[in-house]
């Protein structure tokens, strides 16, 4: 038997094989789809309205100076804040059970987010025209400790926990306005609180 004729041939076989296989092979294609979920909305509560509870409301005269009381943004009603002249007017508290700061709980958010705060449209406690006024507004949030003071209109930030979630309180101030005749009734007014990304 002629083996070097028998290993020729066996290389050429498998060299044909080789060919063969190379030119027989097709391209073969997949489809990846490409998905996003977005959720741009965060899930608020308000716990608390806030509420300076039940007061005797005199109004100033002339050149008297006003009669104030605050809610703290930790929701502690202050001891009222009364200049004590004849012309002035004066604040008292009959009974403060009711009283509250406002409070929102804020969840559903990216963790450790960084969220815009404004407080707008303010519209302090009135009845039939007769009316006090709303300022000094404070807040506080738990997430990361922070408080101060809020300009109306001015945004600030807070930031989200690591589960997404916060809560922030807010206070203010409520003073008698010049030549009011405050009559047993409850006054109501409000203000406006946005949250976005």
């Amino acid at each position: 038997m002629d083996f070097k004729k028998l290993k020729y041939a066996a290389m050429g076989a498998v060299a044909s094989v080789a060919v063969l296989s190379a030119a027989d092979a097709e391209a073969q294609q997949v489809n990846s789809t490409v998905s996003v979920s977005v959720d741009n909305t965060l899930d608020l509560v308000v716990d608390n309205n806030m509420n300076f509870g039940e007061i005797v409301a005199l109004s100033q005269s002339g050149a008297g100076v006003a009669a104030t009381i605050t809610v703290n943004n930790a929701g502690a009603l202050q001891a009222p804040v009364n200049n004590g002249g004849a012309s002035d007017g004066r604040i008292e508290i009959i009974d403060d059970t009711a009283e509250s700061n406002t409070e929102i709980s804020i969840s559903g958010g990216a963790p450790t987010a960084v969220i815009d705060v404004l407080l707008d449209n303010v519209t302090a406690p009135v009845n039939n025209g007769l009316a006090f006024t709303l300022t000094n507004f404070t807040y506080n949030e738990t997430a990361g400790n922070n408080n101060g003071n809020v300009v109306v209109s001015t945004p600030f930030t807070i930031t989200l926990d690591a589960n997404g979630t916060n809560v922030i309180q807010f206070g203010a101030r409520l003073g008698t306005v010049l030549g009011t005749t405050y009559t047993d009734v409850a006054y109501t007014g409000g203000f406006d609180v946005t949250f976005s990304y």
